[in-house]
């Protein structure tokens, strides 16, 4: 079986950043101190976990990052090179970094269970290797022709964190609301606070600072 995700990454994403990595090194340096918030995951991640870091980064900056908080990269990379938006790409921006969880494994096809927006999932088995019922990540799905593609991030989260990652979302999407965007719903939340799966990532599991952004009150 095809492994479509191997294939966006490496036909989608990879042309990208090649070229950024080229034309636009400060501007790569600039959102990833955005990311990171200043700091580096090289002093405190190392094997799995630091290739995962370094890939979400590069998932983050292709799909959802704004140059100069207008122009998406995608855009910018495709007014550069004078190429057509191709339906995989023009997914690629639509795509958001959602919460989910594994509900079933049948043969070659996975159900997933969608926390935040309740658009449950059926993708092909190939990127959740290793992945059991009740695992719960956070990870990008791109919607093309056929089954949703996983994208190029991954948030892996132990499953008994399940209520905090939510709850740490609905205190983020309240004061998204409350500060950013009055009429923003859950989706473009996740679009325009893209980085937030990898703030709580990074805060509960690897520094140990638990409920990042977490506040009472059900929002989703």
């Amino acid at each position: 079986m095809e492994d479509k995700t191997a294939k966006l990454r490496e036909e989608a994403y990879g042309p990208i950043m090649e070229h950024m990595r080229v034309k636009h090194p400060d501007l790569i340096d600039t959102a990833y101190e955005f990311f990171w918030e200043e700091e580096y995951p090289e002093d405190f991640l190392s094997g799995l976990a630091l290739e995962l870091a370094f890939m979400n980064f590069e998932d983050w900056f292709v799909c959802d990052y704004l140059v100069e908080g207008k122009e998406s990269v995608i855009d910018l990379y495709l007014r550069e090179t004078g190429r057509n938006e191709t339906t995989d790409l023009r997914a690629m921006k639509e795509s958001v970094i959602n919460f989910y969880e594994v509900r079933s494994i049948t043969g070659n096809v996975v159900e997933l269970g969608d926390f935040i927006m309740g658009e449950d999932l059926k993708i092909e088995s190939s990127p959740m290797e290793g992945m059991k019922p009740g695992d719960v990540f956070a990870a990008r799905f791109v919607k093309m022709d056929g089954p949703p593609v996983m994208g190029a991030c991954l948030y892996p989260f132990p499953a008994d964190m399940k209520t905090a990652v939510l709850s740490a979302m609905n205190g983020l999407f309240i004061r998204y609301k409350k500060n950013k965007n009055p009429d923003g719903g859950p989706g473009q939340f996740l679009k325009d606070e893209a980085y937030s799966f990898n703030m709580i990532w990074m805060s509960n599991i690897y520094k140990g600072v638990e409920g990042a952004g977490a506040e009472e009150g059900g929002a989703f």
